[in-house]
């Protein structure tokens, strides 16, 4: 079973290398795909060196369609969907395939209480 990353991302380069390299030790995932959505920074640069590839929108395109070109260039069987921010821990990875293994065909992640959601975000 092939698992692929899709991390949408705009104007990330302070994070984005921590966010891979934790997807990266985990050493679960076939491929990272970082969507590089019209970012003004170095966020391309350092995605790439950190071993992720990376497509990019001329311009930002928004979340919606950065999430929809990184399942259409996807190569896994399962697609998960993060935050390049580093807000997700990329150890839960290994309780959304269980859950998958269990024979669920879509799993959803949500936020706890105590998380560093707002109040109305909860």
């Amino acid at each position: 079973m092939k698992i692929t990353v899709v991390l949408p991302a705009k104007n990330e380069a302070g994070a984005i290398e921590k966010t891979i390299l934790g997807i990266k030790n985990l050493e679960l995932v076939h491929e990272i795909i970082v969507v590089n959505d019209g970012s003004t920074d170095s966020t391309k640069k350092i995605a790439e060196t950190a071993g992720a590839k990376v497509i990019t929108h001329p311009y930002s395109k928004g979340n919606g369609a950065a999430i929809k070109t990184g399942a259409r260039n996807a190569t896994g069987d399962i697609i998960i969907f993060m935050d390049a921010d580093g807000q997700h821990d990329a150890n839960d990875i290994f309780k959304l395939i269980e859950r998958m293994d269990q024979g669920y065909d879509l799993v959803v992640g949500a936020r706890q209480k105590g998380s560093q959601a707002s109040i109305g975000r909860n």
